[in-house]
């Protein structure tokens, strides 16, 4: 995570998602399952480079019922 980018989320209060997603684990459910296979594909694994989210929560997030 980028310095600049890592400072400005830390003073909007985001400590505990930055831990996660620097000790490779998903910033909003704290899973680790962040490896590249546990992606359903290249899209999945970019937003994941982006946010943090792992596969199942973005799941969620990005469900269109």
């Amino acid at each position: 995570m980028k310095e600049f980018a890592k400072n400005n989320l830390k003073a909007l209060g985001f400590d505990e998602e930055i831990q996660r997603v620097e000790s490779n684990k998903c910033a909003f459910c704290g899973s680790d399952k962040t490896k590249p296979e546990d992606f359903r594909d290249e899209l999945s694994r970019r937003e994941y480079q982006i946010s943090g989210i792992c596969q199942c929560c973005q799941d969620d997030i990005f469900n269109e019922e």
